[in-house]
């Protein structure tokens, strides 16, 4: 599965061009710290689940009948560096509030945990073809964990690379703009140890799954939360002033949005005023009579 995972974010990163400066993948979600053109999330992240989706059905194609993603992603666009910081704190820490782990360090998921703390800036990883993933995937069910791995690295037609931008996020924060890699490298460190130990404070002495139970848990499309789910605001700012401008102006945004859709409605899509950023409709097709 971590193959899988890091040869579809390596091929879709080299198609469109955003680059990941962090990510988690969790049983039954993921988190990735992008950057990139607003107008390449959408595609990019169309690829990596559809293609992630494709994989999966072929090796469970009993248990993944219909979709494997219940829903689209969700964009949270973060607007300070301290909201990037505590973003990535979040990404990281997320296995130890999840009672998974004590701590990143021993999750065996996949996360670019290693690569960040190591400076690893990029991974090869054998990309193997949907119909090669095909021939071979009633071995693979059959195979331990290396034989598999083997199994998939022999029939590798080609190579990707994986490429971690774990600062680039900041050129595009005047606060962070001059801070030295040494220097975030240790605040996120610093951020990650302590929402860990928010986990481990809030957990009291519930222990937790840990990596070999983790690693021998059944694969199950089956997930219920344990919560009431919320909605993801559209935004992070940790900067109040800030916030309440950029919500004002997002409203004015929706406002100049909905009048255009009603004149497009109308018919009179030459009269439609589509504010920056919004996708315009297609044009209604004319029926001829003939």
């Amino acid at each position: 599965m971590e193959l899988i995972l890091l040869m579809v974010m390596a091929r879709g990163q080299r198609l469109y061009p955003i680059h990941i400066s962090h990510f988690v993948w969790m049983g039954n979600h993921f988190h990735f710290i992008l950057t990139g053109r607003a107008s390449s999330i959408s595609p990019f992240m169309g690829y990596v689940q559809g293609e992630v989706a494709k994989y999966v059905k072929l090796l469970f194609p009993k248990r993944f009948q219909s979709c494997v993603w219940p829903e689209r992603f969700h964009e949270q666009q973060l607007y300070t560096a301290h909201d990037v910081l505590q973003k990535i704190a979040y990404l990281y820490s997320n296995p130890a509030r999840a009672d998974l782990v004590h701590s990143i360090v021993e999750y065996p998921g996949s996360s670019s945990w290693k690569m960040f703390v190591t400076g690893t800036k990029t991974r090869e990883v054998g990309h193997v073809r949907l119909g090669a993933f095909v021939a071979i995937t009633h071995r693979l069910l059959g195979l331990k964990d290396s034989r598999a791995l083997s199994l998939m690295r022999s029939v590798s037609e080609e190579k990707e690379t994986l490429t971690l931008s774990p600062y680039l996020w900041r050129r595009y924060f005047a606060e962070s703009a001059t801070w030295t890699a040494h220097y975030t490298h240790q605040r996120i460190l610093t951020a990650v140890e302590e929402q860990q130990e928010e986990a481990r404070v809030a957990r009291g002495n519930r222990g937790v799954m840990g990596a070999h139970a983790l690693g021998q848990n059944d694969f199950s499309p089956h997930y219920e939360p344990t919560k009431t789910k919320e909605r993801t605001p559209f935004l992070q700012c940790s900067d109040k002033e800030m916030r309440e401008t950029l919500i004002e102006s997002y409203r004015a945004f929706c406002a100049q949005c909905r009048e255009a859709w009603q004149q497009w409605k109308k018919g009179l899509c030459s009269l439609a005023l589509y504010p920056k950023g919004a996708y315009r409709p297609s044009l209604r097709p004319i029926q001829l009579t003939v």
